[in-house]
């Protein structure tokens, strides 16, 4: 089954990597964009896309938000046949 990936935060790392070592393939992966982080406002990639990028995941779609048309057509050209939500897996958290 060919997924698209939605998440950010560090929990929905370990989703992410459950997803890639399984049979499906992730076929794209949607965070949000980088943010400016630290005293230098440097731009900070989040934790899904640092995984993505060590697991070689591509394409990696940022949009600033999914109402523009363009952003959904992006997800949809990639043609998946489900799309997927990190959640989280320690409910104590």
């Amino acid at each position: 089954m060919k997924l698209v990936f939605f998440g950010t935060p560090d929990w929905a790392e370990i989703c992410l990597e459950r997803l890639h070592r399984s049979h499906h393939s992730v076929v794209g992966v949607v965070c949000n964009p980088d943010r400016p982080s630290g005293r230098r406002r440097e731009l900070q990639a989040c934790p899904v896309k640092k995984r993505a990028i060590r697991l070689g995941l591509e394409p990696i779609l940022q949009p600033p938000t999914l109402r523009p048309r363009q952003a959904r057509d992006q997800i949809l050209a990639l043609d998946p046949d489900a799309l997927a939500v990190g959640l989280r897996t320690d409910p104590t958290r």
